[in-house]
């Protein structure tokens, strides 16, 4: 028989384990519990949650993993032992300061939806070779593809469109730093993702 531990251990360990319904199940039961070893198990699990919202390169994905998350924080600011553990207090810090800042997937976004609307806005004025903005039709398009990418769930494991920043031949004026650290965040969070969450 799987017992509460069990299924969180399999969710940790195998992307997608467990509906909604189960996990809250799992922690609920942990959450009655006496036995220090179910609210150890609760404490891990609640750090791998947060850990799963920072590493989601999918919206359904990081939908999922908040809720989860949520869920877990609330039901472990509740339990007797969490005052005192030294862990969960830390745990719970990095929750916060999660709130209320961007994950990698939202900073793509809306770095990649500022980027469009300001090349957009910069065409609109001065047409198809704006002042400060070479390249800003290829530029355009590799945004709107990324963003199309990012927003529809298929972003990770794609290894095109690249914005070019590699050739030699092409600058992006005002852009270069901003496509730069869009670049970065996709090599660093969704070139090589696999697109499964908790």
């Amino acid at each position: 028989m799987t017992t509460a531990r069990d299924l969180l251990q399999a969710v940790m360990t195998r992307p997608g384990a467990g509906s909604d319904e189960e996990i809250a199940a799992a922690v609920d039961r942990l959450t009655r519990s006496d036995d220090p070893a179910d609210f150890r198990a609760l404490v891990d699990f609640f750090a791998f949650a947060i850990r799963a919202v920072h590493q989601a390169v999918t919206p359904n994905a990081l939908d999922r993993a908040k809720r989860v998350r949520d869920y877990v924080a609330a039901r472990l600011a509740r339990h007797p032992s969490a005052a005192e553990d030294e862990a969960y207090r830390e745990h719970r810090r990095r929750h916060e300061t999660q709130r209320t800042e961007r994950v990698p997937l939202e900073q793509f976004i809306a770095w990649s939806d500022g980027v469009i609307e300001e090349v957009q806005d910069a065409i609109a004025r001065e047409g198809a070779n704006p002042a400060g903005y070479p390249n800003a039709t290829l530029v355009l398009t590799t945004m709107k593809n990324w963003n199309r990418l990012a927003k529809s769930g298929d972003l990770p494991g794609s290894y095109s469109p690249a914005s070019g920043l590699g050739r030699p031949d092409l600058t992006f004026g005002k852009l270069e730093d901003r496509l730069r650290a869009l670049e970065d965040l996709y090599v660093s969070f969704f070139r090589d993702a696999k697109p499964d969450g908790v």
